[in-house]
């Protein structure tokens, strides 16, 4: 349990502490650059300092999802940024507006992100609530049959304590 623990702290809240967010990516589109279950780090990045080229993360959706995919076009102003993903062959529809933008992954984790997934959460609570209850069962099992072994032993020892 501690490993768990330690193992969260150092890929989840270390990178915060330098200002690196992270994110699960949840599609095939950046592959191979990024592949699918990955943990990447993203760093904040200014709209005005992205350029044609760059791999930028960013809220769609009206924030209910979070993409990445490399910019292909830069709009007026750094106010609007047109995206691909490495293995699509068509440019996303519509336009990424700058205020969506997070920033851009600096490095990844392979298939990691799995791990930390709300589906793996589910799946891991689950696991957890089923052992301690096979373990509240043993317990509860164990403690009965320690009880019925006492009451015998006094029962005995009653028993023979009348004989004499």
């Amino acid at each position: 349990m501690i490993f768990i623990l330690a193992f969260i702290l150092c890929i989840i809240l270390l990178p915060r502490v330098f200002g690196l967010t992270t994110h699960i990516v949840d599609d095939y589109a950046m592959s191979p650059h990024y592949l699918k279950g990955s943990l990447i780090y993203v760093q904040k990045k200014q709209p005005e300092t992205i350029l044609v080229g760059d791999v930028i993360t960013y809220y769609e959706n009206s924030g209910k999802q979070i993409v990445t995919r490399r910019v292909v076009a830069v709009g007026d102003q750094h106010e609007a940024f047109y995206t691909k993903g490495d293995a699509e062959k068509q440019i996303e529809p519509g336009a990424v507006k700058s205020r969506n933008i997070i920033g851009t992954p600096i490095f990844q984790l392979p298939y990691i992100g799995i791990l930390l997934s709300k589906n793996a959460f589910s799946w891991i609570r689950r696991i957890f609530f089923a052992v301690a209850f096979c373990l509240s069962g043993i317990t509860a099992w164990h403690t009965i049959l320690e009880l019925k072994k006492r009451r015998e032993n006094t029962l005995n020892f009653l028993s023979r304590s009348n004989r004499r």
